[in-house]
């Protein structure tokens, strides 16, 4: 049997999943004796006064309304759904954002809440780090028993839509204006270095008249990473304007669906969809609902609904027409052409790989370095990258962290693999990056350019190089990519 404590913490940070993944987490009993006590001592080191019940300080999280209060848990949620561990920083953050929602929202709580805030983090922090140690040490079974369960679960999105959209039916009018964030939440990166420019300018954006904003760059620059963070760090809408935001990379996450959920989301109320049966009838609903409602809309990765990523998702963004860039529905260009002209304090966010063309005649306002008539979303500057390897817990004299990010151009995630390397074979010691990319720089780093510019999604790709053992497998990134540029190689990897 799991003790309360242990169910109690399992079952909020697995929010709605928690019953399923307790089953299989009690199956394995040697795991379960260790949780058991690991929670127990801490909760045994606090001061007899101020013992509380588990359910206390775990209490239920309700996925369809605690995102916008719970952005530490949100993104203890993704790294579970990512299949990572979070860190000791991510537990004890989010153990900190659930005590301190208990004591601002609980009437009469338990004396442990009545700590004040740097004692309840000394405790929260023996919590953080007993548990990330514990999981560590179980990292196999844990992911057996805890992340597979919840990347098993998500597949079934649909089935957990249904619960969510019953939800809102009931509350939409009650909650207005509501935070809906995708069910993992907004990606974030831990660590999450530099960009601080590209934040205040994002904030500038959101706040000022333009009511479209996009974030611009090729696959693995971080624009995913970038909203996430800036949500994350606090931007929220103004007054009375709501929030909804969706992953439109996710698989199977179709415009027409975007539609369906929008509509519920403004209105509480589900399309009838024997009826109005065109996504252009069911768009007209949603527009009309919009002009009552104002609200951002955040779309991460909605090069996907245009015609060139719809047809090739790993396509790259040479020879791009206009056409190439239109909706591969006809119905997202007119709603990205009315979206101009929101004066309600609506906005539209975008994160893309190129500016759908249906706005070449209003252009966003992007976020970035200038990039000829448009501004993208670059590498990290050196400084920047350096301090992300820094983070990554890699050390040494700071020339040689200088020359490893250059081979890899500042890219954010080429450095981020890079630095996980480094910190995972040779204890951070970065004298050691040559031995992780013992081959010519320019070689690997091209490579990787490549890799990413044309499977930067494929995040199974990037996990395997990272966790290779001795010099990087350039023989295997170059086969993936066929002999004509912009190709790909689809058949099987060997090994």
């Amino acid at each position: 049997m799991v003790d309360p404590v242990t169910a109690g913490l399992i079952g909020w940070v697995c929010g709605k999943l928690g019953d399923r993944v307790l089953k299989s987490l009690a199956s394995d009993t040697k795991l379960a004796k260790e949780v058991d006590k690991t929670v127990a001592k801490w909760a045994k080191s606090l001061p007899k006064d101020r013992r509380l019940h588990p359910k206390a300080l775990f209490p239920e999280v309700d996925s369809s309304t605690d995102e916008t209060d719970r952005p530490e848990y949100c993104a203890l949620q993704a790294e579970l759904v990512k299949n990572e561990l979070p860190s000791k920083e991510m537990w004890h953050a989010a153990f900190m954002e659930s005590w301190r929602w208990v004591r601002e929202n609980v009437e009469e709580p338990q004396s442990f809440f009545e700590l004040a805030e740097s004692e309840a983090s000394k405790e929260m922090q023996q919590l953080a780090e007993a548990t990330y140690d514990v999981c560590v040490q179980h990292e196999a079974v844990f992911k057996k028993a805890v992340i597979d369960k919840l990347d098993d679960i998500a597949l079934r999105v649909d089935g957990i839509g249904e619960y969510m959209r019953g939800r809102v039916k009931k509350k939409a009018e009650s909650l207005w204006p509501r935070v809906v964030l995708p069910l993992a939440g907004p990606k974030v990166s831990v660590p999450f270095a530099g960009r601080e420019e590209e934040l205040k300018e994002l904030t500038d954006a959101m706040g000022g008249e333009k009511t479209i904003v996009a974030v611009v760059g090729m696959a693995g620059q971080g624009k995913s990473c970038l909203v996430g963070e800036w949500y994350k760090r606090g931007a929220r809408p103004g007054e009375g304007i709501g929030l909804f935001w969706r992953k439109v990379y996710e698989a199977g996450y179709t415009f027409d669906r975007f539609v369906d959920e929008l509509y519920l989301y403004l209105t509480g109320e589900e399309i009838d969809r024997k009826r109005i049966s065109t996504v252009e009838a069911r768009m007209a609903l949603v527009e009309a609902a919009l002009r009552g409602r104002a609200c951002w809309i955040v779309l991460d990765g909605v090069e996907r609904w245009l015609k060139r990523w719809a047809a090739e998702p790993d396509a790259g963004v040479e020879g791009l027409t206009a056409d190439d860039r239109s909706g591969q529905e006809a119905v997202l260009d007119k709603f990205l052409k009315g979206a101009c002209f929101w004066q309600n304090g609506g906005r539209v966010l975008l994160t893309t790989r190129a500016v759908p063309s249906a706005l070449d005649e209003s252009p966003p306002l992007m976020i970035g370095e200038k990039h000829g008539q448009e501004k993208r979303l670059v590498s990290l500057k050196e400084e920047e990258a350096v301090e992300l390897l820094e983070e990554l817990g890699v050390g040494g004299e700071k020339a040689i962290m200088q020359e490893a990010v250059r081979a890899y151009g500042c890219h954010p995630y080429a450095v981020h693999v890079l630095g996980v390397l480094i910190r995972d074979l040779y204890g951070g010691d970065v004298r050691k990056w040559r031995e992780v990319n013992p081959l010519e720089e320019t070689k690997v780093a091209g490579l990787f350019e490549r890799i990413i510019e044309h499977r930067g999604e494929d995040l199974g790709l990037m996990e395997f190089v990272a966790s290779s053992v001795g010099p990087a497998p350039v023989e295997m990134l170059a086969e993936l990519l066929s002999e004509e540029e912009g190709g790909i190689y689809t058949g099987p990897v060997k090994r």
